[in-house]
């Protein structure tokens, strides 16, 4: 991508997402959100009206507040999934504080609580309780959060990969592997999300990330794939699924992306594959030939912090990918007998009629006529080169010349031609709040994809490249 489309393309995704900020009000965005919801009652089991609910998030330390109504029920809703601080507070009544109450992406966190009569001043610290069901919602869902993304192991990083971690997930051909390069060598874009989820048909599931949708038209695999140290959690869910999804057969899939904290935190890392760690392949140990080239390197960082503490916050991950391979190809190719230009057309023994492609005799010089060639030896003939097929003629270009004895198969040609893949993607995100009430929250991703087309002749003619260039940004 040169310059010029690159300034566009950014000029055009940060325009339309100055357009969305001019419309938070009326935006939603309910898929990635979390909600805390519960009862405040006394020992006696008594409802509290008008106790002071207070959530703090444990990471930037924005802080949410609620009152609980004549029933003593308060909802905590629009929550950026991460772990709370849980303060209820009422007249006459101790302090209850519950630290580390997980909220996680379209999911409803149940938290009830019995205040104890005493001071205000005085705390009832809870630190650990067991998980709530999910009583909010009839969907089937599981949820996988942000410590198990970053610690399970992915050979080629691909987030997707984890989808079969969830029950009822069930992973399709071109899934596994790095997002570049997931079709064993290329890269096939139906197999980013060919997962089968509840019993529904793969590629028709919904995709959502940071509650924005991410699918592609025609089917429904997702446009863009975050890597792995840039996703928060993600939340799979299939069955009685609520009323604000639509479009999509199987399930759906919601993915967040990290927000920056009140700490700095980073990290870089690379994970490499060399020839000098693999076995030859079956081809060319057939072949008696060496090892077949084979480099991938996936390295990258990650790093966010605040830009002002409590108010404002950054996250910026980058990560390149490179797989440079070969494979042993042993195979028949036209020799120059067969080419026409040879002419003792070996093995050639003109006993019967040849025939053009208009199906008309074909005058062939044999032995001893005066028209032969110098050189046919007895039983051999020559076939003139106006009688061969033009297009066999454009045909041969496209073939490298033998460079080997035939094999016990007859394979006359060995080559071990590169082929792989090249990506690398940026993400940036900045979170900014607001108020109490409320806050946005902004990311850019730039994702580049490229394709290395096998030439298998080495620099004949059918060497090609295919790129894909990508860009998003979520408000």
């Amino acid at each position: 991508m040169d310059r010029k489309n690159l300034l566009t393309t950014l000029v055009f995704s940060f325009a339309s997402l100055a357009v969305l900020l001019f419309q938070y009000p009326a935006m939603e965005a309910q898929s990635f959100y979390g909600t805390i919801v519960g009862t405040v009652t006394d020992a006696n089991g008594g409802v509290i009206p008008n106790a002071t609910v207070t959530a703090t998030n444990l990471g930037t330390n924005e802080k949410r507040s609620v009152k609980t109504n004549g029933a003593g029920e308060y909802r905590i809703v629009s929550l950026v999934p991460a772990e709370y601080r849980v303060e209820i507070a009422a007249s006459t009544f101790k302090r209850f504080v519950q630290d580390r109450v997980t909220v996680q992406v379209n999911n409803t966190t149940t938290l009830d609580s019995r205040l104890e009569v005493g001071a205000a001043t005085e705390t009832v610290q809870v630190s650990s309780e067991s998980p709530q069901l999910e009583t909010e919602s009839g969907s089937v869902g599981s949820q996988v959060e942000g410590q198990v993304v970053q610690q399970m192991p992915l050979n080629g990083r691909n987030t997707m990969n984890l989808l079969a971690l969830v029950p009822g997930v069930v992973p399709q051909s071109s899934t596994q592997g790095a997002a570049a390069g997931n079709a064993t060598i290329h890269t096939y874009v139906n197999g980013w999300g060919n997962y089968s989820i509840g019993g529904g048909i793969a590629n028709e599931s919904a995709n959502f990330l940071d509650g924005a949708p991410n699918n592609m038209l025609g089917g429904n695999p997702p446009a863009l794939i975050l890597t792995q140290d840039m996703v928060q959690e993600f939340k799979v869910e299939s069955g009685a699924v609520s009323a604000e999804f639509g479009r999509f057969g199987g399930g759906v899939i919601n993915m967040t992306s990290k927000s920056g904290a009140n700490a700095f935190h980073g990290s870089l890392y690379e994970y490499v594959r060399n020839t000098i760690l693999n076995t030859n392949d079956y081809i060319s140990n057939n072949e008696g030939k060496p090892k077949s080239p084979w480099h991938q390197n996936q390295y990258g960082a990650v790093f966010g912090g605040p830009i002002k503490r409590v108010k404002a916050f950054f996250m910026f991950s980058w990560e390149n990918y490179s797989l440079h391979k070969a494979q042993g190809h042993a195979m028949i190719v036209p020799t120059q007998a067969m080419r026409g230009e040879d002419p003792n057309f070996a093995g050639s023994v003109v006993n019967h009629p040849i025939h053009d492609n208009s199906s008309k005799a074909c005058p062939v010089a044999n032995y001893g006529d005066a028209n032969a060639p110098a050189g046919l030896a007895p039983g051999q003939g020559f076939i003139p080169a106006s009688c061969i097929d033009p297009v066999s003629n454009v045909m041969k270009g496209f073939y490298a010349y033998p460079n080997q004895t035939p094999d016990a198969q007859g394979n006359n040609y060995f080559d071990q031609p590169l082929t792989g893949n090249d990506s690398y993607q940026y993400n940036g995100r900045i979170d900014y709040n607001l108020s109490s009430k409320q806050r946005i929250f902004g990311r850019y991703t730039i994702w580049h994809l490229q394709d290395i087309g096998q030439d298998d002749f080495k620099g004949h003619p059918g060497n090609s490249i295919a790129s894909d260039y990508g860009a998003t940004g979520n408000l």
